[in-house]
């Protein structure tokens, strides 16, 4: 499906890492479905963040500073998920180089204000 943002590299690749995450998480147990809670919460807070500061004419900290804050509260909730064994060596490395590159690309990204 197509979308206004197919050229929105950042927004594309957050997408995909919700859909990952939606995939690795279904089959944590009920007593910690909290965990399942906070990270699909905190991965759409992340693409909604991105989404909205792509919207700003100029640079915003605040936002920035969202976006990285959720992006290590998603790496600690791998980090829980991996210690607990509901995810393996293999899904933490395939999401967490998703994680990796989404937070080099936002290092980077400049607003509409920088262009």
């Amino acid at each position: 499906m197509k979308n206004y943002d197919d050229n929105f590299k950042i927004g594309i690749k957050t997408k995909k890492l919700f859909a990952d995450f939606y995939d690795l998480l279904a089959n944590i147990p009920r007593k910690d479905h909290f965990l399942w809670d906070k990270m699909n919460n905190k991965t759409f807070e992340l693409l909604e963040t991105i989404y909205l500061l792509n919207s700003y004419e100029e640079d915003n900290i605040q936002l920035r500073a969202i976006i990285k804050s959720n992006l290590a509260t998603i790496d600690f909730l791998l980090e829980i998920l991996y210690r607990k064994k509901y995810l393996s060596m293999k899904q933490i490395e395939k999401v967490g180089y998703q994680l990796k590159e989404i937070t080099r690309m936002t290092a980077k990204w400049k607003t509409k204000a920088y262009e």
